[in-house]
């Protein structure tokens, strides 16, 4: 949730005091209160979610002439100095030139690795390995946690670049989708 995650950021630093709970009948209500609040930020961020769908959805119907024409303008220039390049290039470094309005460059993309029809990068590495072409294959090493806390007991008194830290408890509120407002005080007491 967006909102949740930018109001937390604004409340980080801050002190911030917790509420006196003195009985489970007062755990109850601010178990409730926690559940309305909780609820009417959820609420919140569909309100922010569905305006920003219609907002883009609106500046998208405004941009797309600008956009449709932009990529016309861009086609049309790439196609022209494609075909005029030699005579663009003359005087230049051969890769770029000013026409003071504004520069074409030249850039050639790196070449990649494309994968044949049929195949992808499992079946290549497949092939390489079946060729003996192991220098073209990266071995990714990396540490193995949930081996090492599974026998850290074994191996703790040998290694000293780490350890396995003791997890922390902390509490979570997992709040019940029930209306509680009408809750008696006296009930959870």
């Amino acid at each position: 949730m967006e909102l949740l995650t930018k109001l937390a950021e604004k409340l980080r630093g801050q002190k911030v005091q917790p509420k006196p709970i003195k009985s489970s009948a007062d755990l109850v209500y601010a178990l409730v209160e926690f559940g309305d609040l909780e609820r009417k930020l959820t609420a919140i961020q569909h309100q922010i979610d569905a305006n920003y769908a219609q907002l883009i959805q609106e500046r998208i119907n405004d941009a797309m002439p600008l956009a449709r024409r932009l990529k016309e303008l861009s086609n049309g220039i790439e196609l022209y100095a494609h075909e005029h390049r030699e005579t663009l290039l003359e005087d230049t470094d051969g890769k770029t030139v000013n026409l003071g309005v504004a520069k074409i460059q030249f850039i050639k993309n790196p070449d990649r690795v494309v994968f044949t029809k049929g195949h992808d990068e499992v079946t290549a590495i497949e092939e390489l390995k079946a060729l003996g072409l192991l220098e073209f294959i990266q071995v990714e090493e990396k540490l193995l946690k949930n081996v090492i806390k599974a026998k850290w007991t074994e191996i703790k008194d040998k290694v000293s670049a780490f350890k396995v830290g003791e997890g922390k408890e902390r509490v979570q509120i997992v709040v019940a989708e029930t209306d509680l407002s009408d809750t008696d005080k006296g009930v959870a007491a």
